[in-house]
């Protein structure tokens, strides 16, 4: 990977302090130094070797290929002083979305009910937990189509990419009586050749019930092909654009075998009808 200059990447200056992690909805008092106020913003901090930071701006960029709403992340060092490329302490700065003044959840409760094909739990959905009120609440039908939509478009980009972290605080949603909506996706990192973990929200293509559910939804349809028609090429050169970041030939190679094993497995396990 190569750095071309530091016309993109954003110097940040030191004097920045700790988010108050009271005041933010993280439990575990590890993060307290993953994020930092900048401008009374708050951020999420990223410090990984510059491969799995390039991940987390690919993922961002296939998020908006397929039209997901997405966190957009900014390149930055502390090093203000050194200027040589190959040796800047990089980080990656990620605002946050999250409002205090506003009501959050997770997956777990929009559904009574798990069940092991994600695409029978998305469109069983109907209702969300209401923490505050401790009961059930039907979402309204505008929104919840929405959401479906949104769903499916993350477990199609997930699949496609290899992504191994999403878990339920992966994926966020506002609420406000009958009204959720889905927030932007994030944690991207755990993808391509960087996986790690089982992602909960994926599904097996053997599968003979998913297999059928795929070919019934026409929507589903849509993005399997949309995913067979991704240009990682384009990718590549719209964040040479955005951050002036590039892979060398092998690595671009490696990314595109994962993509291109893919797709193989959507043609050969007859996903699209």
């Amino acid at each position: 990977m190569k750095l071309l200059d530091s016309s993109k990447i954003w110097f940040l200056d030191k004097n920045f302090k700790l988010a108050n992690v009271e005041t933010y909805p993280i439990e575990n008092k590890r993060y307290k130094k993953s994020f930092i106020v900048i401008n009374d913003d708050i951020y999420k901090i990223k410090k990984r070797n510059i491969f799995i930071l390039y991940n987390e701006i690919l993922g961002e960029a296939i998020s908006e290929y397929f039209k997901l709403k997405t966190v957009k992340s900014i390149l930055t060092t502390f090093s203000n002083i050194n200027t040589d490329l190959d040796k800047l302490n990089l980080f990656l700065l990620t605002k946050s979305f999250i409002d205090n003044n506003k009501l959050y959840t997770n997956i777990n409760n929009l559904n009574i009910l798990e069940y092991f094909n994600c695409f029978e739990m998305i469109d069983s959905l109907k209702c969300y937990y209401n923490e505050d009120l401790h009961l059930f609440e039907f979402i309204d039908n505008n929104d919840l189509e929405e959401i479906k939509k949104n769903l499916k478009k993350m477990v199609i980009r997930d699949y496609i990419t290899n992504q191994g972290d999403r878990n339920r605080n992966n994926f966020l949603f506002e609420y406000n009586n009958s009204h959720v909506k889905m927030m932007p996706l994030y944690d991207y990192e755990h993808s391509f050749m960087f996986r790690k973990y089982t992602n909960k929200f994926e599904f097996d293509p053997l599968d003979r019930d998913i297999r059928c559910h795929i070919h019934n939804d026409l929507y589903i349809q849509e993005l399997l092909i949309k995913a067979l028609n991704l240009n990682i090429d384009l990718i590549f050169n719209k964040i040479l654009d955005e951050y002036h970041i590039t892979l060398n030939k092998q690595e671009q190679e490696n990314y595109t075998k994962i993509l291109d094993s893919k797709k193989r497995e959507i043609l050969e396990y007859k996903l699209i009808k």
